[in-house]
């Protein structure tokens, strides 16, 4: 794998083979601080067929009297869509029109919850779904924010300061003012700082898992709570995590062994498997995200069952477990 430009924000991949690819992307402000998101890339093999990709877009809110309500949804696929349907399966009775098209318009409408799902098929008969619901409410009706206290985060010493990015508003009015709280649920004791804004920035982390809350009330003193998780390990060894389980049978759906924070690792890392009886069956120098429970040397499939494996990094053995293998 080649990347272009690693500095920049948009940059070119190129020079991919079949496997499961990790990237992350770092951010340093002007103190020092870092903060660290990553994607994972999977690129499969041209004979596997991938279920359309299907969006019913976001969950919306309306409040009454409301003439008509429009979603667009999102309908992609690697072949041809066969089939686009619109299926109401919550809320009252309404009326529905372009029930085969991305764009489904609803008309009337009364107070309630209301949940709707969007299916496509292709040709090769594979299917997608997605859902959206929609709430509207009666004139007055009053409801809490929306909030989401970010994504579950790692991080590895020398890091020890990060920024938790909250969001919250309110859905029937954007603009109305939105109170903010943070508190720690739970971990080693740090620095809190701005624990009355949006964005909380901790400092003098130490090793173990922090839980934080973060709190959004609005100008009716609705209340809404989310959660987020902070895992700090002491070393880059202490996080690399490895699934229980993978399922290779070309379904797109963990088709690959993929391990978790190991990328700064892996120009360093030796992979090896082992059979019930002890001997290896799959080694890999720098490996890559790709083994696909095959043997090395001539690419056997092994059978279904238990394997053991180690994971070294230059000459030491860092980590070691089980994974089991379905077919």
């Amino acid at each position: 794998m080649t990347i272009s430009e690693p500095d920049q924000l948009n940059p070119t991949i190129s020079d991919l083979e079949e496997g499961t690819y990790i990237l992350e992307l770092t951010a340093t402000d002007d103190d020092g601080d870092k903060a660290s998101d990553r994607i994972n890339i999977s690129v499969l093999s041209e004979s596997i067929n991938l279920p359309p990709r299907v969006d019913a877009g976001k969950d919306q809110y309306f409040v009454v009297p409301v003439s008509q309500i429009v979603i667009n949804g999102i309908v992609e696929d690697d072949g041809v869509i066969d089939l686009i349907n619109w299926e109401q399966t919550a809320g009252p009775e309404v009326t529905l029109d372009g029930i085969n098209t991305e764009t489904l318009n609803i008309t009337n409408v009364v107070p309630g919850n209301y949940n709707f799902t969007l299916v496509a098929v292709d040709a090769e008969g594979s299917t997608g779904t997605d859902a959206v619901a929609i709430t509207v409410l009666a004139e007055g009706e009053k409801i809490p924010p929306i909030i989401d206290a970010g994504p579950d985060t790692t991080i590895i010493f020398p890091q020890r300061n990060i920024d938790i990015i909250g969001t919250a508003f309110d859905p029937v009015n954007e603009d109305e003012i939105i109170s903010f709280s943070w508190r720690q649920i739970s971990g080693p004791p740090t620095t809190i700082l701005y624990p009355d804004s949006s964005v909380l920035h901790l400092e003098q982390l130490l090793a173990g898992e922090y839980v934080f809350e973060l709190s959004a009330a609005n100008e009716d003193g609705m209340v809404s709570k989310d959660e987020v998780i902070i895992n700090v390990y002491a070393s880059e060894y202490e996080g690399i995590k490895a699934p229980d389980y993978f399922s290779p049978n070309n379904d797109g759906i963990a088709d690959f062994w993929v391990l978790e924070n190991y990328e700064n690792l892996s120009n360093d890392l030796l992979l090896i498997i082992f059979d019930k009886a002890g001997d290896i069956v799959y080694e890999a120098d720098n490996y890559q995200n790709n083994w696909n429970g095959t043997a090395n040397g001539g690419g056997r499939q092994l059978p279904e069952g238990v394997y053991f494996f180690t994971i070294s990094v230059n000459g030491t053995v860092v980590k070691t477990g089980s994974v089991t293998l379905l077919r």
